[in-house]
């Protein structure tokens, strides 16, 4: 399990008491509903219970575009090109007008971009450029042999390469993400995510003979949709008190539905869709098991809610996964519907006896969200610099030294995307100078 404070690069923290101005930004926040998500909206709720003022910077895939205040947060919902999964177009120049422009009129001191899509890195990078501290989390693991890992990895190494400080959920990402990066796993900061005091055991459940087993998840084949309909008729075969309950959207949402319909288990298998945030707690709290057969994950945020409203688990065991949960609260197995079958029929013996309060307490001692926010303001307390109003003489001083970070890795492309985003603030610090010095 982990231990808050761990080893890192070299953190010396100055003083306690000042207070920052945060801009989070990722493509992924709310009204979209994931890991990612919940992360940055609960870590920034207890940042502001500590003092410090965040905004967020977003991407207008949902059909929200402008400025809307996100459970009092201000949020930009920006109107960029969008690709696959939801995430902007990579380019860098695209976003740096936009994402330097609030920046700059927000006065922000730290930007700490989320998960490796673009909008995060990008906004890394153009941080970088005006001088500002910077730090990454990410939330997930890409295999450095495959093809996503193979299109990513330069636009990792390139906007990251000088990044203040990076924070990975899991040791299998911080692993990954070194790999990636082709840096020592030591310069890498581990904070995991936590659950939130809404998850909690009800009261004991009117006896009934029905077992209700639950999944709570993006439909999609890296979440193991695909697997989870391989697996679901073996299920069901179990016994005809057997009922599953599949919460969550997604592109294989068609082919669970097939499946239910092809082996007639529409009494036997429920799938709601998406469920807001608020309604997760109330779908695990009916329910006797929860499985989870994702194909890759860094952590895995919906087993420790599970957990937390005491729900022993049965869970694929990839990546990040086997370092969530205590042994004795998971039942880990390979990604095949054979094992995940036998790991079922080894957990249904131990539901009657199961001791839910005390499943509630280990997760709640383990992951908290103040925990995990008073850390991130230690990273950012090491980061912060003392002088952080980006001028002309600092954008230049940034170029240099990013050029020289990256001299083994500069291409033609690199070196015009440098000198438009390098124009382009140039000209904004340009602008908001003769707009704070007109009266």
């Amino acid at each position: 399990m982990y231990k808050y404070g761990g080893t890192s690069a070299n953190l010396q923290v100055p003083k306690v008491g000042a207070m920052y101005k945060i801009a989070m930004v990722s493509d992924f926040f709310h009204p979209r509903l994931g890991g990612v998500e919940n992360h940055i909206l609960n870590v920034s709720r207890e940042l502001r219970r500590l003092g410090h003022t965040v905004i967020v910077i977003t991407h207008a895939n949902t059909g929200v575009s402008g400025i809307h205040y996100v459970d009092g947060f201000k949020t930009y919902y920006l109107e960029l090109l969008s690709i696959f999964g939801g995430a902007v177009f990579p380019t860098f120049v695209c976003t740096s007008f936009y994402i330097a422009e609030i920046l700059l009129s927000e006065q922000v001191d730290i930007v700490h971009g989320h998960q490796c899509t673009p909008l995060g890195m990008e906004s890394v990078f153009h941080a970088k450029m005006l001088g500002l501290s910077t730090c990454f989390t990410n939330h997930s693991l890409v295999k450095v042999n495959t093809l996503g890992g193979v299109l990513t990895s330069s636009a990792l190494q390139l906007s990251m390469a000088d990044t203040d400080q990076i924070i990975c959920v899991s040791l299998a990402s911080r692993n990954n993400t070194a790999d990636r990066l082709e840096i020592p796993p030591e310069r890498i900061k581990v904070i995991p995510n936590a659950v939130t005091d809404d998850f909690f055991p009800t009261t004991v459940r009117d006896t009934r003979t029905e077992i209700v087993i639950s999944v709570v998840t993006r439909l999609t084949y890296r979440k193991g949709a695909s697997l989870l309909a391989e697996v679901l008729p073996e299920i069901c075969a179990l016994g005809k008190q057997i009922r599953v309950v599949i919460a969550g959207d997604g592109d294989k949402r068609e082919l669970l539905e097939q499946t239910v319909e092809l082996h007639n288990l529409k009494g036997q298998v429920d799938i709601i869709g998406g469920v807001d945030p608020s309604r997760v707690k109330d779908v695990l709290n009916n329910s006797d098991l929860f499985l989870n057969t994702s194909l890759t994950d860094a952590f895995c945020i919906t087993l420790i809610e599970a957990a937390a409203c005491g729900l022993y688990v049965v869970s694929t065991n990839v990546d990040g996964i086997g370092e969530v949960l205590p042994k004795e609260m998971v039942t880990l197995t390979s990604t095949t519907p054979e094992s995940i079958l036998r790991g079922i029929e080894e957990a249904l013996p131990k539901i009657p006896k199961y001791n839910k309060a005390l499943s509630h307490q280990r997760v709640k001692l383990l992951y908290q969200w103040p925990k995990i926010a008073k850390e991130t303001e230690r990273i950012y307390r090491s980061i912060v610099k003392p002088f952080k109003i980006p001028s002309p003489s600092k954008l230049g001083l940034s170029v240099k030294q990013m050029l020289c970070q990256r001299k083994d890795r500069i291409s033609m492309p690199f070196a015009a995307v440098l000198l438009v985003n390098y124009l382009v603030l140039l000209f904004l610090l340009a602008k908001h100078a003769n707009r704070s010095s007109t009266p």
